[in-house]
């Protein structure tokens, strides 16, 4: 079971149970995680753990029409381990654009998700959507060290469904945004704001909503740097001298972040609020494997003191 606040950012206090003591424990936790916060709230939801590839889904809606939608991986945290116990967070490790779904189950989430939003009396906007895929027709699986996607060797006996985690009637995060803009030439933002002058700007949200014509111009995958322990940041700017250590990676990274700098305190992978210690966006033209390549270099490579 997967234990979780009803109200949240982050992940924070999201648990993965098996057993009746972590259950309680977990909702012990996700229970106090806003009650003394300014909008107080002990409401927990607790439901299935769907054991499936998570994606992002994001629609660009006007009238009900989807004039763009766009879907990325969202890959395994440590709580998705089958040996993940209460302490294992479901903190993103890395998300990459596009996914590499099967065209069918790609399908079967935009008519899906597609549904649920009008259902909800929405019929314009931009959504941020999170999605587990039951079923599906491939797995996570590590090859010559690099974990992707890959075909099962044995097609599952029920039909693919879609699982819905939750609808954000908003624009994604920032750094998913920018992923965005920077593969399909898509920008959330000024399309939300377009849509918020009204109707008379209708021609140019469907204009500003076409992607680049031949798809996305390369593939993108947005690493995060996790908190490996509780402290005090020594480390000044930790992308900043990451990218200065790896002169050759600076033209494929477009975009980055260090959240946390030197004098920041890390509450450490245990803590109830999740935070990053940076994240880089890091793209090739070449494939997606050499892509996550990439990515693995900056997770083995970006290093940082905590005292």
């Amino acid at each position: 079971m997967v234990v979780k606040p009803c109200i949240g950012w982050n992940s924070d206090c999201v648990s993965k149970v098996s057993n009746e003591a972590d259950l309680a424990e977990a909702i012990r936790k996700a229970a106090e995680r806003h009650s003394n916060s300014p909008k107080q709230s002990t409401a927990v939801v607790v439901e299935p753990y769907i054991d499936g590839p998570e994606v992002d889904a994001n629609f660009v809606l006007l009238d009900g029409e989807i004039l763009f939608f766009e879907i990325c991986d969202d890959f395994p945290c440590k709580a998705d381990a089958e040996e993940a116990g209460l302490e294992d967070n479901f903190q993103e490790t890395q998300m990459v654009f596009p996914t590499s779904l099967p065209d069918r189950e790609i399908a079967a989430i935009r008519d899906s998700i597609h549904k649920s939003i009008l259902r909800q009396g929405f019929s314009s906007g931009i959504f941020h959507c999170e999605a587990r895929v039951r079923h599906s027709r491939v797995h996570y699986r590590v090859q010559d060290g690099i974990l992707d996607l890959e075909e099962k060797t044995e097609a599952p006996s029920h039909e693919v469904s879609v699982y819905l985690l939750e609808i954000n009637a908003r624009t994604p995060g920032y750094p998913a945004t920018v992923a965005v803009q920077l593969c399909y030439g898509v920008d959330y933002y000024a399309l939300r704001l377009l849509q918020c002058v009204g109707s008379a700007e209708d021609t140019r949200v469907r204009a500003l909503s076409q992607p680049f014509l031949n798809g996305p111009q390369f593939t993108l995958a947005m690493t995060v740097v996790p908190p490996k322990q509780a402290g005090i940041m020594k480390t000044a700017d930790v992308g900043l001298e990451f990218l200065e250590r790896h002169q050759q990676l600076r033209d494929q990274i477009p975009d980055y972040k260090t959240s946390k700098k030197g004098g920041d305190v890390i509450e450490g992978p245990s803590s109830n609020a999740l935070w990053w210690i940076a994240y880089f966006s890091v793209f090739s033209r070449v494939g997606r494997r050499d892509c996550l390549k990439l990515s693995q270099f900056i997770r083995e490579n970006c290093s940082y003191e905590v005292e």
